[in-house]
Order: C-alpha cells, then structure tokens, then sequence
C-alpha cells in the first residue's frame, strides 16, 4: 500500500509527458479523485470526528461515518460527506450520489440531491440502490 502514492504521482508525471494537454487535464481530474476517495478510506474516522466536533457531537441512537460523494450531472467533483442512521443502515452505505439539476421557480435554482447509495458505481438514476433511513450531516467539498 505504501508504494500507491508513488505509483499515482508517477502516473501523473508522466501523463503530462506523454499524453495529449486535454486528456492529461482529464487524467488529473481522475487522479486526484481517486486519491481523494483513497484518503476517505485511510482517514474516514479522524475526519468523522473532526465533523462531530464542527456539528456538537452525535446522539446516542445514530451512529455517524464518512464517504465519498459520486457527482451525477455537471462537472466532476469529489468529496466527502458525512452520513447518520441506525448503525445497521449506516454500515450499508458505500457513497453518496449527488445529483444536480437546474430549475425555474420565479428564480433560477440550482438543485443537488444527495442520495446515500450502496455502491461506488454511479451511471445513472435508475441504476442506484438507495439506502433508506440514512442522512447527511456535514459536507468536505473539493473541486477538481
């Protein structure tokens, strides 16, 4: 495991050796997504407890952890969340689906939907398996 940090940065020195500027930008992105859901699942616990401590703690019936957000929609981001439930539901819960839309409401709307999902795949909507009874109590966000 230790020599995975190495292997991605050389993948990522060479990529702007060897590839084209537009697909070395998209294996970047792809890079620094994978090293991010990497670091979730290192440092999961110390950043649950840095979210418990910015949002007061938790309560004795809810059991709290971090996963990666997958993005639906436009752009490519990732980051984390932190989810709440029963510890058996909790447990279920593999990422967090984000999906956004645009809407018109008398205003312009930006709508983001975050679904606790029990897969890292995300192609679409229909293909999600929803985890229910599950919130979301803290956002990590970093943009690509």
């Amino acid at each position: 495991m230790k020599r995975l940090p190495v292997a991605i940065f050389a993948v990522g020195m060479l990529s702007g050796l060897v590839i084209a500027p537009q697909a070395s930008a998209q294996l970047d992105k792809l890079l620094k997504g994978g090293a991010i859901i990497i670091a979730i699942d290192k440092f999961g616990g110390e950043i649950n407890k840095a979210v418990n401590k910015v949002i007061g703690g938790t309560t004795k019936d809810a059991e709290t952890r971090i996963v990666p957000i997958l993005s639906i929609g436009k752009g490519t981001y990732a980051g984390a969340a932190q989810i709440t439930g029963p510890r058996e539901q909790v447990e279920k819960v593999r990422a967090i689906a984000q999906v956004e839309a645009d809407a018109r409401a008398g205003l312009q709307l930006r709508i983001k939907g975050m679904i606790p999902i029990e897969s890292r795949e995300v192609k679409d909507l229909d293909s999600l398996r929803r985890v229910s009874g599950v919130g979301i109590t803290g956002l990590i966000d970093a943009k690509l």
